[in-house]
């Protein structure tokens, strides 16, 4: 997310079933429809140009200025339902995530964003490991 640029959102093959939810959700928010460009066949960018919005998703969920080992999750996603919660961990599951032999595991360059998936888990009686 960039203030000149927008809300980005990379969508490749593992998450193009997705695009249309992610894209109908975005304009539902902020009231503006995203657009998805199609990079290439394998990849493509949902991408939603507008200031305020983007203001909003750096601000409210605490992403200004974030880098790739600096992310977290935002304060924001521990003090909702559980429902909300749950919905968070898949979108972050389809994101960085994946399912493989009845265990989850995600990658992150971010220590803070892997702690914070612990604790998130831990939520829900999930025991999880850091490597």
């Amino acid at each position: 997310c960039s203030d000149r640029n927008g809300i980005r959102m990379a969508i490749g093959d593992g998450n193009r079933a997705f695009a249309e939810e992610m894209a109908q959700r975005l304009a539902r928010v902020f009231g503006h429809a995203p657009i998805l460009y199609q990079q290439r066949e394998t990849a493509g960018e949902l991408k939603l140009v507008n200031r305020v919005a983007a203001l909003v998703w750096q601000h409210v969920f605490g992403f200004a200025g974030a880098e790739s080992h600096t992310k977290r999750i935002p304060d924001l996603v521990f003090n909702v339902s559980d429902e909300l919660r749950l919905a968070f961990l898949r979108g972050y599951l389809l994101g960085d995530g994946t399912a493989s032999s009845g265990r989850l595991s995600f990658a992150t360059a971010s220590y803070d964003l892997a702690r914070g998936t612990i604790e998130m888990y831990t939520l829900f009686g999930v025991v999880a490991s850091l490597t």
